[in-house]
């Protein structure tokens, strides 16, 4: 009995060494005994240490596993840590930066700058330089429109967001392409069209969108993206088209499939 007790020691002796000499798990800010949302697989992975360095996640390894070393060591017990939401359509204004993130929103979309076209780089650069508290953010600029063809009334917009009426017009193929070109230059992130915008100047804006190297998004009615489709070049959609049955014929010759 003797025998065992001190190899019972001795084994537990061991353990202690060999922990001991374990490298500590060092970051700038450690989450320890969270769960973890896995949507990938989606499952809840319980009890882990978040190894949080230069605003990355090193590591994520099992509670207790490993000695850790943090300036900023937070308790998850009971709490769950997932990944940060995207919200692909907010037109964005300053004081919506912390609300978002507040409710786990970590990258934005805002799918046209109104009123100050210069604002939203300005908001852009500040969030991603976390010079301002909010989500990554990406922006258009002005958003793109033909009132003669379709004139959004306040009444026609969607309400509280302040849309109407700071549009960027454009007439001919000519003003939309110079208008592409400007955008680009001045470094938004992807190019937002609206319900005026027929199919000629949406070709015109998806081809010189693709020679500046620049997407398009676009909010469309008079017509569909069934013809954008066709161009095979690098579009985005959102909003909706409301009449996409005019176009029905032509996606019959595309590989693509609308869901």
């Amino acid at each position: 009995m003797k025998f065992f007790r001190q190899l019972l020691l001795l084994t537990i002796l061991i353990l202690l060494i060999l922990y001991s000499c374990k490298p500590a798990q060092q970051g700038d800010v450690i989450i320890s005994n969270i769960n973890v949302i896995d949507v990938v697989n989606g499952k809840v992975i319980q009890g882990q240490d978040v190894i949080i360095l230069n605003g990355f996640i090193k590591n994520i390894l099992p509670a207790g596993e490993s000695k850790l070393r943090s300036l900023q060591l937070l308790n998850g017990e009971g709490k769950y840590l997932i990944p940060g939401f995207i919200n692909t359509h907010a037109h964005m204004r300053e004081n919506f930066s912390r609300p978002l993130l507040a409710f786990g929103i970590t990258t934005v979309r805002n799918p046209g700058w109104i009123p100050g076209a210069s604002l939203g780089i300005s908001l852009r650069d500040r969030l991603n330089a976390s010079e301002a508290v909010g989500p990554r953010m990406l922006t258009a600029g002005r958003i793109i429109n033909n009132s003669d063809v379709f004139d959004p009334t306040p009444e026609q917009d969607t309400g509280d967001t302040g849309v109407a009426g700071n549009y960027l017009e454009v007439r001919s193929e000519d003003d939309i392409r110079k208008e592409v070109q400007h955008q680009a230059d001045v470094g938004y992130d992807f190019i937002k069209l609206y319900m005026g915008i027929d199919s000629s100047l949406l070709y015109a804006a998806i081809d010189e969108s693709a020679k500046q190297n620049i997407k398009v998004i676009g909010h469309l009615k008079v017509t569909g993206w069934t013809f954008a489709a066709a161009m095979h070049k690098p579009i985005n959609t959102t909003g909706s088209s409301y009449r996409p049955t005019r176009h029905l014929e032509m996606a019959d010759n595309l590989d693509i499939l609308f869901c």
